[in-house]
């Protein structure tokens, strides 16, 4: 059984970590709303934009030295990285956390396992921004058609942007996605109805349920 660390020990020495001189940057990992582009800002600012695998792969590298400068065994490498995740993909994660835990009936999330999955989930997230990108300047590009001149075209740009704001596509990707446990996709109805219903009250602006 691995000597873990209780949840507030391991925040306790990450905010030490992040908060010191020597940390060059906080490795978040931020929302798809961001610009697809790396910062590098003062520690309380900085983060990782969601853009590329590349992206991901260097940020993951970022956890496990922040999770090794922090004497955090490995076991706990997922709790790092999602504390250091931000936004819709922070919530998205830590309910997959406790889908995985629960079905498995393990007391941590495989750290391989963690990161098939959390990539899967970012290539899914991606390719259906893209696929939403595409649809939105396909409808303004045929409107653009008809009212050259009209300020119809400025509400259809502003109404598109909005939408894709709202849509909160780390949720809706993670329906789609069963876990990776050891190395194999399995579909797990429970977590798409969890992150379904979490979808909902955002859309319904209801009231935010427990993360864990």
């Amino acid at each position: 059984m691995p000597n873990l660390l209780t949840q507030h020990e391991l925040e306790r020495r990450l905010l030490r970590w992040t908060g010191s001189s020597l940390v060059p940057r906080y490795p978040f990992f931020d929302s798809p709303s961001s610009s697809h582009t790396s910062y590098s800002y003062a520690a309380s600012q900085s983060h990782l934009a969601s853009g590329s695998i590349d992206d991901l792969n260097r940020w993951l590298y970022d956890v496990e030295l922040a999770a090794h400068d922090c004497d955090i065994p490995m076991e706990q490498y997922t709790d790092v990285a999602i504390f250091f995740l931000k936004g819709d993909l922070n919530e998205v994660m830590q309910q997959r956390r406790s889908v995985y835990l629960g079905h498995t009936r393990r007391v941590f999330w495989e750290w391989a396992d963690f990161k098939e999955d959390l990539k899967r989930v970012v290539e899914e997230t991606n390719q259906m921004i893209g696929a939403m990108v595409r649809d939105c300047f396909g409808v303004l590009k045929r409107e653009a058609a008809k009212m050259l001149d009209s300020p119809q075209i400025a509400n259809l740009a502003n109404d598109a942007i909005e939408q894709l704001r709202r849509a909160h596509p780390y949720i809706a990707s993670s329906i789609k996605l069963g876990l990776i446990v050891g190395g194999t996709a399995v579909v797990l109805p429970a977590l798409g109805m969890m992150t379904w219903n979490k979808l909902l009250r955002r859309q319904s602006g209801g009231p935010k349920s427990s993360l864990e």
